[in-house]
């Protein structure tokens, strides 16, 4: 470690930006890999410091060059239409397609919509509230040495992700609805309604599996005839919707769960400039 310094970090890193993804000489690695490889680097530098084992950080003279935004994809309104019409079809066979409309008007990550749990949901005080304290997910089980991936229901990855939603009431009756819907279905297999329970599970009653419950939201893409549209794009709509209503950027950061707002300005400012024209 001693070793090591800012002039190897440095090649590192200019190697790193012109080297294949997946062994495709075609594609190098996205900015936003690299600027992840700095982060754990840095972050191990740094208690490498506090712990005493160098003096200096050498990765702070690192320099990886300009990281370009990442394009943000929002649903046109008619294409929000179609996928909300779209959703609710698939309702009746398969319960959480409601989820999907849950993310297009909450803003919710797909870990936090998978993650939610009945007693996270207020649907019944004077102000009904999402509390996003959980995120669903597959990670790396390392206990007894191996790498197999499990299914843990952790905290939301940031203080701020912690955040209440207010639900808005075009929204609230559905969500009474398909609450009813899932007690009466539990019901009907002998199963009792637990308020820990997630709110979306499989067929099987149990907490969905991540990449499953994706490819049901890739068909009803299909079948709603959108393209180019990863479960993101869902959280982006919802914020360029907001936008285009006037919501101020303040509230918006806050129910999206950014640290900062500067983040919610850089990732939407093509709405925001839309905003501006019309104002």
């Amino acid at each position: 470690m001693c070793d090591l310094n800012t002039e190897k970090l440095q090649e590192l890193f200019n190697l790193k930006k012109k080297c294949p993804s997946n062994n495709d000489k075609t594609k190098t690695l996205s900015d936003r890999t690299i600027d992840g490889m700095r982060r754990v680097i840095r972050a191990a530098l740094n208690q490498a410091k506090i712990d005493g084992y160098i003096l200096s950080d050498p990765i702070k003279g690192v320099k990886i060059g300009h990281l370009s935004k990442p394009d943000v994809r929002a649903l046109t309104r008619e294409e929000q239409f179609r996928l909300h019409k779209t959703a609710e079809k698939w309702q009746k066979d398969w319960p959480s397609a409601f989820g999907v409309i849950l993310s297009m008007y909450t803003g919710m990550r797909k870990g936090e919509v998978l993650g939610l749990r009945w007693c996270d949901v207020d649907l019944f005080m004077e102000d009904p509230t999402i509390h996003m304290r959980h995120s669903l997910s597959r990670q790396v089980d390392l206990s007894g040495g191996n790498t197999k991936t499990v299914r843990k229901l952790s905290d939301t990855k940031t203080n701020g992700s912690k955040r209440d939603i207010p639900i808005m009431p075009q929204l609230l009756d559905d969500f009474k609805k398909y609450r009813e819907s899932q007690i009466s279905l539990k019901k009907q297999n002998g199963i009792t309604h637990q308020e820990t329970d997630f709110v979306f599970q499989s067929l099987a009653f149990r907490e969905h599996e991540p990449k499953r419950f994706y490819d049901k939201y890739l068909e009803i893409l299909k079948d709603a005839n959108i393209q180019n549209a990863d479960f993101h794009t869902l959280r982006h709509t919802f914020a360029t919707r907001a936008i285009e209503n006037v919501m101020d950027i303040n509230t918006l950061s806050a129910i999206l769960g950014h640290a900062q707002t500067s983040t919610t300005v850089n990732r939407y400012c093509h709405a925001i400039e839309e905003h501006k024209k019309l104002a």
